[in-house]
């Protein structure tokens, strides 16, 4: 299965899409369907089926007895990728991203130590989502602090809310 790999997904487990790879897999599904917002769609909540107890292998690593939530495909996503796999991965792992040699590392966190020409960038979470405080200039060259969402999975660099601060407005 080809999935994103999203910071900005915060659950455990996995979000598929409904395929006809994803049905091969023969699921048990409960009784109980979800709503889905947000997960790149318009707005609109989706609704979708769990599957428990699904076991998943990223390279070396394993993921047991996870929860994937099981929705229709959403039109503009799905022709590139089969779902999305974020929380679940990050949390218990140091993950180095190399962009130049498109491979992902997952260290043990209590063995890690970072080389000497890293770059740390304090992280808070809060719901499962990883949050980063961020400097933005804004036209006026006026500059604003900010807590942003590090989401590896959208497809812009940043996404400034202006009704939540009255320091952004639209350009």
């Amino acid at each position: 299965f080809r999935l994103v790999l999203d910071t900005g997904m915060p659950m455990s487990g996995l979000m598929l899409y409904e395929t006809e790879a994803v049905e091969q897999l023969d699921l048990e599904y409960g009784a109980i369907n979800v709503q889905v917002g947000g997960a790149g769609g318009d707005g609109r909540r989706i609704s979708a089926r769990l599957a428990k107890n699904v076991d998943a292998e990223v390279g070396a690593i394993r993921m047991t007895d996870a929860t994937a939530i099981v929705m229709p495909p959403i039109h503009h996503f799905h022709h590139s990728h089969d779902g999305v796999i974020g929380y679940g991965l990050f949390k218990n792992f140091v993950v180095r991203i190399d962009n130049d040699r498109g491979v992902l590392e997952f260290h043990d966190p209590a063995e890690f130590s970072a080389p000497e020409s890293g770059v740390v960038i304090p992280l808070s979470f809060r719901g499962n989502f990883p949050y980063a405080e961020v400097v933005v200039s804004a036209g006026d060259g006026k500059q604003v602090s900010l807590d942003v969402v590090v989401d590896l999975g959208a497809g812009h660099p940043i996404s400034l809310n202006t009704g939540e601060n009255s320091d952004l407005s639209i350009p």
